[in-house]
């Protein structure tokens, strides 16, 4: 099972606009929180625009209650996350006409299995534990110039350390 916005198998992304500083709720870029078992240290919180993500990075949660995203809480893949970046790489091959959200989940699902199972070295689709999602534009965001996508995969638990092979 893959994940996408908004619930029917799309990504809504505007990610037009906001610098790496922005968040989600409108506070500074830089935060913090404790891990759940108390022992651990403080994790910073750093809310990144989606654009600026790069692979690699570890991603605390995702709102699942959102439909349009800016950026996401990147946190030091040491600490507990849910999430790994595995790709941020412009859509190629479409037009300047919107090609519609049926073209562009089917490009996102192809290219973000792909890198995803690449980046953990198995199949994601044949996993009890992996999920994959993505972050790719929609009508308006293409019109202003919005080309990216961004894949993740989802640690099914949250777990500590990268689950890069």
């Amino acid at each position: 099972m893959h994940r996408s916005w908004a619930g029917v198998g799309f990504v809504v992304v505007v990610s037009l606009g906001c610098s790496p500083a922005d968040t989600i709720d409108g506070r500074d870029g830089a935060d913090s929180m404790t891990s759940d078992d108390g022992d651990a240290p403080e994790l910073r919180v750093q809310n990144i625009d989606l654009d600026a993500l790069e692979v690699g990075q570890c991603v605390d949660t995702i709102d699942e209650d959102r439909e349009v995203f800016f950026s996401l809480p990147v946190v030091d893949c040491a600490g507990r996350h849910a999430f790994e970046v595995t790709s941020n790489a412009p859509l190629v091959g479409f037009g300047s006409e919107f090609p519609g959200d049926a073209a562009i989940e089917e490009h996102a699902l192809d290219a973000c299995l792909a890198v995803s199972d690449e980046y953990v070295g198995r199949s994601i689709v044949d996993s009890d534990d992996l999920d994959f999602w993505y972050f790719a534009p929609v009508r308006s965001s293409w019109s202003l110039g919005g080309r990216s996508l961004q894949c993740l995969v989802q640690l099914i638990p949250p777990r500590r350390g990268s689950i890069r092979a």
